[in-house]
């Protein structure tokens, strides 16, 4: 357990990836932690369950697309909206399991948001889940979902962003500068266009850890969103400066992270923005 607690806190000084591969398989750590972390797991899964299978009443959301539908959040998005019985067309960079292949780079940035906004046709809204991490790409990659926005304005965007005490945190970071500047840029347009922020610190999910881009599986990250969610971590992290403060945020499921996300898409009022926000968001569909 301590040794996945200290992954976790290293992670935390890079950024979190949507949609790349990398990861590395620690099936090994043993069972005690599991079993702790059984209880905890539960319960946040009761509070997200899927507790319709309807779009809300009203809504006028029938067909979504998702950007990075095979990555760890983009899976959860196209689970919940199929829920409710909404139409997905989902994209991945290599057309996998019958998505519709787009890959953002520096080499086709006109190309890949022309396709995209083919792919839009039809659509009554698109959530992006895309993202790139400590690659010659990053800025590339992250600004993507602000052209996309910028080229097909009536149709509402969600954005899988970072929250803003992250982006604060670390500038001035070499490492998370083109980073950031994708996501400054995607925030801008997403915002300007009529969409929304989905902002969380750490996403954790999956049953795989992984180093670029870092991740924590479900049953540790489970377990320490408890450790770190209770009331004298939160009294300290209130009273902290900078990336501390951050690594004192408990984390957020992959789960959660869709289900905001989804909420926001149908048109769901409430932050989206950390920890807490979150939460609470997805636990309204």
């Amino acid at each position: 357990m301590k040794i996945a607690i200290l992954f976790y806190f290293l992670s935390l000084f890079q950024a979190q990836s949507l949609n790349l591969q990398g990861q590395v398989s620690r099936r090994g750590f043993g069972t005690a932690a599991a079993t702790a972390t059984a209880a905890v797991l539960a319960s946040s899964e009761s509070a997200l369950a899927m507790k319709a299978d309807t779009a809300p009443k009203g809504s006028k959301i029938k067909t979504v697309l998702v950007l990075g539908s095979s990555g760890m959040v983009g899976k959860e998005v196209v689970k919940r909206l199929e829920s409710l019985n909404i139409k997905v067309v989902g994209t991945s960079s290599d057309g996998r399991a019958g998505t519709k292949p787009v890959k953002f780079s520096s080499k086709n940035v006109e190309e890949s948001v022309a396709l995209v906004s083919g792919y839009a046709k039809g659509v009554d809204a698109i959530i992006s889940c895309v993202g790139s991490f400590n690659t010659p790409e990053d800025f590339y990659v992250n600004q993507a979902t602000g052209l996309i926005a910028a080229a097909v304005p009536k149709i509402p965007v969600t954005y899988i962003s970072v929250a803003p005490e992250v982006m604060s945190s670390v500038k001035g970071l070499p490492i998370l500068t083109e980073y950031m500047k994708g996501k400054s840029f995607s925030n801008a347009k997403v915002i300007e266009n009529g969409g929304s922020l989905i902002q969380p610190t750490f996403i954790y999910g999956g049953d795989k850890f992984g180093i670029n881009p870092p991740r924590v599986t479900s049953t540790y990250g489970g377990l320490i969103e408890s450790i770190l969610g209770s009331g004298p971590i939160r009294g300290l992290a209130g009273v902290t400066p900078g990336l501390i403060k951050v690594a004192l945020e408990p984390p957020v499921s992959a789960e959660a992270v869709a289900g905001s996300a989804v909420a926001k898409c149908l048109g769901f009022e409430g932050s989206a923005s950390t920890h807490d926000g979150i939460v609470s968001l997805a636990a309204k569909l």
